[in-house]
Formats: structure tokens, sequence, C-alpha cells
């Protein structure tokens, strides 16, 4: 019975993440479809043509999505779950972790730790400004592009309301106890 509970909760954390991590990502790529359907459909339409026509057309995308639209809605599911390809080196010290016994154990979650990492970056106020993938995405245009920038000043915008928040007195570090600050409240 011990072995059996051993096994079973050895096992059971990590299927019931793949799981939540498959809800998350059916959940992201039927966004990204909607969203590029939309997107398409709109692009598509013609100076004058009717609303409901290019609603029509959004909605036939929609149903039956082009190959690319499926390939691009799987990549921003992969990107928004944490689960991206990572690049080299990432591939280089995954492959490590696999080789060294009990790497696992030591480094369990690495690719999606890595992608959080690169999510921040991508949007950390001056940190953003020098993520590859940012200006990747600017420069190749579209809605790349506008993702990109949209990335970028959102993180500024948050950033620049929690520095001032900051300055105001309003988010503070740990007070000592006793301190005439913690007496008002």
């Amino acid at each position: 019975l011990g072995k059996l509970v051993d096994t079973v909760g050895m096992f059971a954390p990590t299927r019931l993440m793949m799981g939540v991590d498959g809800v998350g990502k059916g959940i992201n790529k039927r966004q990204e479809l909607a969203a590029l359907a939309l997107r398409e459909g709109q692009a598509r339409a013609k100076p004058g043509e009717a609303l409901a026509v290019t609603a029509q057309r959004v909605t036939k995308l929609d149903a039956k999505p082009t190959t690319q639209m499926v390939q691009e809605s799987e990549n921003a599911a992969h990107l928004r779950t944490m689960n991206a390809e990572l690049g080299p080196l990432g591939r280089a010290l995954m492959t490590a972790r696999d080789l060294t016994p009990g790497g696992w154990v030591v480094m369990p979650f690495f690719r999606t730790i890595t992608n959080s990492m690169k999510w921040g970056w991508q949007r950390t106020p001056i940190l953003a400004e020098f993520s590859i993938q940012n200006w990747t995405d600017i420069v190749a245009g579209g809605a790349a592009r506008d993702l990109a920038i949209s990335r970028m000043l959102l993180g500024q915008a948050i950033g620049g309301a929690i520095a001032y928040q900051a300055l105001q007195g309003n988010i503070i570090g740990a007070l000592p106890v006793g301190s005439s600050k913690e007496q008002k409240r």
C-alpha cells in the first residue's frame, strides 16, 4: 500500500498539471483562432462592403480556419501557457538536465520558468527595449508590430503607475513594529 501511495503521489501532480495545461492551451488556441478570423476577415473587406458580408466572412474563417491560422493559434497557445520552444541555449540546458541523474528533481519546470522570465523581460520597463523578440516583431510589421508595441507600452504604463504610487508613499516596504504609519492604519 505504501509503494502504491508513493507511486501515485509521484505522478498525480504532474498528470494533473498536464490536464490543466491542456485546458489552458485549448482556451488560448480557440481565442487566438477567433482573433485571427476577425483580423483576416476585416483585412479582406473591400471599401464600402456591407458589415453583414464581412461578418459572414469572419464566421466562415472561424468555422474553417486556414492552415496558417491553426499554426499561429497553436504557437500563441504554447506561448501563453509558457510552453513555447526554447532557443539553442535553453534546449542545450534542457538536454544537460535530462542527461544528469536527478536533473528532473532539481529543475522540473525549466521551460516554464525560462519562458516566464522571457515573458516578463518583454514587458518590463527599460528591459523591454532590449528584447530581441520585441524588435523582431516590430520589424516584421503588421499585427506582430502592434502587439510588440502594446506589450512595451503596457509594461511601461504599469511600471509608471507603480513608481508613482511608491513615490507618493502608498507602496512601501515592511514597517517596523510600532511605527507611526502602522499605528495610523
